[in-house]
């Protein structure tokens, strides 16, 4: 057992991209769109104020067992109501001089980096483990360990090594189609921040969130549905009249 070069590259490159592909769509949204950072820095710095008392009410409302449709919708749900209540604070309080369709945009880049972000571990472990695995082999990797731990090493090793090209590629386009439904949420929810008529935008927001997570349940069809959120995010953007860039107010 062994790790080979391709399979080796395939993670070197998925963990480069892992790290730098939400940083290359903010680049770009600076460069083309009129992008602005802050903007950016605040949706990654919300994500990281959710984990607490997201877990907390998933800890209070959510039951340990039963019905895994019903606890998969309900966990949904707060992690949906969670977020898109932070969106809605944070265009509303904290991003008041950022006012345009573009700083949403921006917003849901940063809000998806914190997301995809921390997942480049799986790949630094994969590279550890199948250079050590190169190195010295698998009995001396063994050698000392319980067999429990023996047993759970090589099924991590043989998780590895079955990674190929395709699974590597599912896993860029599925940031695609997060990407895409972050923007479209931030959309939804800045013109509920900025058009009081339109609140009813942040509802749909929560509502698509939890369609994401409970029926989008592979790539190609979270591919599908992120068009038509966005679909539905443009029409919206689009007759509450607010400015797309910076450079309208010039």
């Amino acid at each position: 057992m062994e790790f080979s070069s391709p399979q080796m590259f395939g993670f070197v490159v998925r963990a480069i991209l892992t790290i730098t592909f939400p940083f290359i769509c903010m680049f770009i949204a600076c460069k083309k769109f009129d992008g602005r950072i802050f903007p950016f820095v605040i949706g990654f710095v919300a994500v990281n104020l959710l984990v607490i008392p997201r877990a907390l009410l998933r800890d209070m409302l959510v039951p340990d067992s039963g019905d895994f449709t019903m606890r998969l919708v309900l966990s949904s749900l707060i992690g949906a109501f969670c977020e898109e209540t932070a969106r809605f604070l944070m265009f509303k309080y904290m991003l008041k001089n950022y006012d345009t369709l573009t700083d949403a945009v921006c917003y849901g880049i940063g809000h998806h980096g914190m997301e995809v972000i921390p997942s480049v571990s799986f790949c630094f472990d994969a590279i550890a483990t199948g250079s050590k695995l190169n190195s010295v082999g698998l009995e001396t990797m063994l050698a000392g360990l319980s067999a429990e731990e023996a047993d759970a090493l090589v099924k991590q090793i043989e998780i590895y090594t079955s990674i190929g090209f395709l699974e590597h590629a599912d896993v860029v386009l599925s940031w695609i189609a997060s990407l895409a439904m972050q923007i479209a949420w931030s959309v939804l929810v800045f013109t509920a921040a900025y058009r009081q008529d339109y609140r009813k935008f942040y509802f749909a927001a929560i509502l698509l969130h939890v369609v994401a997570n409970v029926l989008l349940f592979n790539t190609i069809i979270s591919l599908i549905g992120a068009a038509a959120m966005c679909y539905i995010a443009y029409r919206v953007a689009k007759i509450s009249e607010l400015p797309v860039s910076k450079s309208e107010y010039y």
